[in-house]
């Protein structure tokens, strides 16, 4: 069983990195569902149910922007729209009691938030490469791609509740990663990828490190399935998703 995913939280976002960069509210929108499309592929979600959330997204964040909506708001009510369609399909698909289903596919292994074993946290480089290519895309150079993603991915740590010192040692491989690839020739986008293995390697590497003794006391990972919109405020993923059993880590 994997963990808790946050397709609004990644979503949105993507979706605003996209504005702030300069993107137009279709360009943004497109870049985010997709960035969710790949998250409810990596984690096994029922296409069926997927394409009803699209659908009545892509219709009330159309519908929205023609009634005067700003980007932002279109983009929340269009999350709303594909929650409910996605809790909808889920609602009329479900099993009979009784009957045995296949559990979703895991996420990738790799070390939870208190150095134990837990499944990759995929979203955060999800979201990376999408705000990195839609700043490609848009003619910015490649330091501003650079830190247009990291600032994506640091806005999805601090709402997960991560250890913050856990990210700082993936953003400073990631970064070094990144000016070495690059010096060498590489393209952006494969100096990119190489910086987030250079990241997700140095957060397994500190989650390891510092991973409480056995049997001591430590202070609590967020709840699961509760991420907060960095105000205090709770988020949540789209309804029917597979429910949240542990925190998903860093990297």
């Amino acid at each position: 069983m994997v963990g808790f995913i946050p397709f609004d939280l990644a979503g949105g976002i993507v979706f605003d990195a996209a504005i702030e960069m300069g993107a137009t509210p279709e360009q943004a929108f497109e870049a985010a569902t997709s960035a969710m499309t790949e998250m409810a592929q990596h984690y096994g979600m029922p296409q069926e149910g997927w394409e009803a959330d699209l659908e009545a997204a892509a219709e009330a964040f159309q519908d929205a922007l023609n009634d005067g909506k700003t980007p932002s708001e279109a983009f929340q009510e269009s999350r709303e729209a594909g929650g409910e369609a996605a809790a909808d399909w889920a609602a009329e698909n479900a099993p009979e009691p009784g009957t045995e289903t296949e559990p979703p596919p895991e996420g990738d292994a790799g070390p939870g938030p208190d150095g134990g074993e837990g499944p990759g946290f995929i979203p955060i480089d999800i979201v990376g490469n999408a705000v990195f290519d839609v700043a490609q895309d848009l003619g910015l150079d490649n330091d501003a791609s650079f830190d247009n993603a990291t600032d994506a991915m640091t806005d999805l740590v601090q709402a997960m509740g991560m250890p913050e010192d856990g990210w700082q040692a993936d953003q400073d491989a990631a970064q070094q990663a990144y000016d070495d690839a690059l010096a060498d020739g590489k393209t952006a986008d494969e100096a990119f990828g190489e910086s987030r293995e250079a990241g997700s390697d140095a957060a397994a590497e500190w989650a390891a490190e510092n991973a409480p003794e056995e049997g001591a006391e430590g202070a609590p990972p967020p709840p699961p399935g509760e991420p907060t919109d960095g105000e205090g405020d709770t988020v949540s993923g789209p309804e029917g998703a597979p429910p949240p059993p542990s925190e998903p880590p860093l990297g």
